[in-house]
C-alpha cells in the first residue's frame, strides 16, 4: 500500500512517499509556498526520478493547517486534484496535532504556530478546537503542558501517525476537503481594520 503525505502549513514544506512502513522518499525544503507550481514541480521531479506512477497511491494524507494561508491552500488543491484523478478519499489532520506527535509524550505538549500579528495558533491533544492566543499568554495557557514553540509539522510524522492509528485522521471525500482557516488572511484583516477606522 503506497501512502503519500503532504505538509505545507508552515515555511517547512515536506512530502513523503511510503510503501506501508518502508520509506521510499521524503523531501523537505524551507521556504514559504507562494505558487502552486513549486509543490507540483517538486513532486513531479521525485516521481519521475523514481519512475513512480501516482495512480498506485492508495492513501493520501494532508495537513490542513492552520498556518500559512497560501501554503494550506496550495497543498489542499494539489491533494484534491490528485485524489480526484485516483478517485480515493483524503485523510486530513490538524498541523498542531502533528507537532504534538513529534514529541515522545505528545499528550504533554502544547503545539503553537505563528499566526502573525503577535498571535499564535495553539492546541494540545486534549483540546477540541484550535485557540488563537497572544504571544504573551502562551506560557500561561496551560502550565501543565510543555510548549512546542519552534517545531513544525512534518509529512513523515504524519505517515507514522497514520500507520500507528488511522483514527487520528479524518476521512473525507476529496470534494469536501478544505484548509483550516482560523482567521482571515492578513490583507483581509488590514482592509477590515481600515474600513472600521473610516466609519
Amino acid at each position: 500500500m503506497f501512502i503519500f503525505a503532504v505538509s505545507t502549513s508552515t515555511n517547512l514544506n515536506s512530502f513523503s512517499l511510503f510503501n506501508l512502513r518502508e520509506k521510499i522518499k521524503t523531501v523537505t525544503w524551507e521556504q514559504p509556498l507562494k505558487k502552486s507550481d513549486a509543490l507540483v514541480e517538486e513532486v513531479d521531479k521525485v516521481f519521475n526520478k523514481l519512475s513512480f506512477d501516482y495512480q498506485k497511491i492508495q492513501t493520501l494524507l494532508l495537513d490542513i493547517g492552520p498556518g500559512s494561508f497560501t501554503g494550506c491552500r496550495i497543498s489542499t488543491n494539489f491533494i484534491k486534484t490528485l485524489a480526484s484523478q485516483i478517485n480515493i478519499p483524503v485523510f486530513t489532520i490538524i498541523s498542531l496535532d502533528v507537532i504534538c506527535y513529534q514529541n515522545s509524550k505528545p499528550e504533554n505538549f502544547l503545539a503553537v504556530i505563528d499566526a502573525n500579528g503577535s498571535l499564535y495558533y495553539a492546541k494540545s491533544l486534549a483540546d477540541k478546537t484550535v485557540s488563537l492566543i497572544p504571544h504573551s499568554q502562551i506560557n500561561n495557557y496551560n502550565k501543565a503542558l510543555t510548549v512546542a514553540m519552534d517545531q513544525r509539522p512534518e509529512s513523515e510524522t504524519m505517515v507514522r501517525m497514520y500507520l500507528s492509528n488511522p483514527d487520528l485522521f479524518n476521512k473525507h471525500p476529496w470534494q469536501e476537503v478544505e484548509p483550516l482557516y482560523i482567521r482571515a488572511p492578513e490583507v483581509v484583516e488590514k482592509s477590515s481594520k481600515q474600513a472600521e477606522k473610516q466609519k
